[in-house]
């Protein structure tokens, strides 16, 4: 039996999150063992920064990934100058697109550094 995520109907309402608060902080972590889930909605497991200079939170998968719809994500985004968080799955992973599902972006104004 498999464990469906997401918000919208029939996709299982079930979602997770441990998003920053509303005027700043960090996301939270989010750590994940279970039957094998299949990934329903856009942000259906989010540890984001809502505000602020956050830095993502982490999002760490024991469970076996078993399908991401199209529009499924899981999120861990910096805000301002907050580093993008983290993503770990320790079981086999299908053949996806990771950077199309799990985005880990730094805030929008993150100083970027020049090389030499």
């Amino acid at each position: 039996m498999s464990f469906d995520i997401g918000t919208a109907a029939g996709a299982g309402q079930v979602s997770f999150s441990a998003k920053g608060g509303s005027t700043g902080g960090n996301g939270g972590s989010i750590v994940m063992s279970s039957a094998p889930v299949n990934i329903k909605t856009a942000n259906a497991i989010n540890a984001s920064a809502l505000s602020g200079n956050g830095n993502g939170g982490e999002i760490v998968m024991y469970s076996y990934l078993q399908s991401f719809d199209p529009a499924a994500t899981i999120t861990a985004i910096g805000k301002g100058t907050g580093k993008g968080g983290r993503f770990s799955a320790f079981h086999s992973i299908m053949d996806i697109d990771i950077l199309k599902f799990v985005k880990v972006d730094g805030g929008a104004t993150v100083p970027t550094v020049s090389g030499g």
